[in-house]
């Protein structure tokens, strides 16, 4: 599975017989596809991403949980609960993508397609401890995924993630989702890691972000200066006034594109629903009798209520995004990454990632600026939970990301899988002294 001679490709299935699992509003044919909404939905074809992982030899075992939709940050839906994490069950996995994360976080797959949004690929596999990959979009095909939108945006937000316990395994699950990916994105040329540009940002303090937890800052400084320790590399400290500001830009921008499928519909058109529905089902959410998650609602409503904005705001909203794509193709070039954090804060208890939203900036903003990122595992907090750094790059420059998680691989010892006595950080340590 790890060869890196590109001739193997040519003759091999490269994944031949490697059990994987995928996320459930991804199409896999005769497996569960209703994006965890009730009903009976199997899919009756693969995904073209899932087709070509068949093609090179990997084998579907299971479809993994989502919350309704794919609508939000915690993994949870009225048709199979909660999906807790692997070392601490009662603690979130995160989402939308947490059945994914939890499943290879355990040890039961080991690697899996998820998908990414607004951080969805990356925030979970930082609450599990495994490694997670936005890729540039339109490299793999969101085709057979739910929800699904005509917009013809929609898959500049909208990206399928690999995810796996081992960053090596990354480059070769692009190769075989999207066959194209080591033409396009040079996935097969070495990086000089000497010849690497460094940034890290450990926190970014904004009126609507959380301060980031202490020991988070702390992996973002040493994953940076691991570089200056090994390569001679001096990283550079990145700041960014309006970085927060880019939560409005993503909710106009996204909300305001030719709506993807919705709990509120009736029918195939996803249009088929106006205010009334919405103020109904919205009381009914907050009274307890909606048969759909909260959040799903809310959704609905960020939709109607971004159509009624006038056109300036949108142009303002576009110019914010081309100004930043500018800034950091400026800064970062073809040969740099920013090192920052994933999230303020390690995995949180059930229900309160409700409250914390705010910390979507640090994941949202590439999703709108169509940036790679790879969110790589560090370390571990004082009470056991895993942390994550993430690594950014410019469009098209995933190589990047992908060979510095390899290398901090090697460094910070990666993935480890959870024990029983997994609120042991003494444990813990000498699990990795060990290996």
């Amino acid at each position: 599975m790890r060869n890196p001679d590109p001739k193997y490709w040519e003759i091999h299935k490269p994944l031949n017989g490697v059990p994987i699992s995928i996320k459930e509003s991804i199409s896999v044919a005769g497996m569960s596809n209703h994006a965890g909404r009730r009903g009976n939905r199997i899919a009756d074809s693969d995904a073209p991403a899932v087709s070509n992982l068949r093609a090179a030899g990997a084998i579907p075992i299971m479809v993994t949980n989502t919350p309704e939709l794919c609508l939000f940050w915690e993994t949870y839906n009225y048709v199979r609960g909660f999906t807790n994490n692997p070392f601490d069950s009662r603690r979130t996995t995160g989402g939308s993508s947490g059945g994914e994360a939890a499943i290879i976080g355990a040890g039961a797959a080991p690697f899996g397609l998820g998908s990414d949004i607004v951080g969805s690929g990356r925030l979970p596999p930082h609450y599990c401890g495994i490694f997670g990959h936005k890729p540039t979009p339109r490299i793999i095909s969101v085709e057979g995924h739910m929800p699904v939108s005509t917009d013809p945006e929609w898959d500049t937000f909208l990206v399928l993630s690999p995810m796996s316990s081992h960053a090596s395994d990354l480059p070769l699950i692009m190769k075989a989702a999207a066959p194209h990916a080591s033409k396009i994105l040079c996935l097969d040329e070495p990086v000089d890691l000497r010849e690497l540009k460094v940034f890290y940002m450990e926190e970014h303090r904004g009126i609507l972000t959380y301060s980031v937890q202490n020991e988070i800052k702390q992996a973002v400084h040493n994953a940076a200066f691991y570089f200056k320790n090994m390569y001679g590399i001096e990283p550079f400290k990145f700041t960014l006034e309006n970085f927060d500001s880019g939560m409005w830009p993503v909710t106009v921008l996204m909300c305001g594109m030719k709506p993807p499928q919705s709990v509120l519909q009736k029918s195939e058109d996803p249009e088929d629903w106006g205010w009334k529905e919405v103020i109904i089902e919205i009381i009914k959410a907050f009274t307890g009798f909606s048969k759909f998650t909260i959040y799903a609602v809310i959704f609905c409503l960020l939709q109607r209520l971004v159509r009624l904005l006038p056109k300036s705001v949108e142009k303002n909203c576009r110019n914010y995004k081309a100004n930043m794509i500018k800034h950091f193709e400026e800064i970062l070039g073809d040969n740099g990454v920013l090192i920052l954090p994933v999230s303020t804060a390690t995995t949180h208890l059930h229900y309160r990632m409700y409250y914390k939203m705010s910390t979507s900036i640090y994941l949202a903003m590439f999703n709108l600026l169509e940036m790679p990122s790879t969110t790589v595992p560090i370390g571990f907090d004082k009470d056991g939970l895993p942390i994550g750094v993430q690594v950014v790059s410019t469009k098209n420059n995933d190589r990047l990301t992908l060979a510095v998680a390899k290398e901090l691989e090697k460094g910070f010892g990666g993935w480890l899988l959870p024990r029983k006595d997994t609120d042991s950080t003494v444990q813990r340590k000498n699990q990795r002294n060990v290996n």
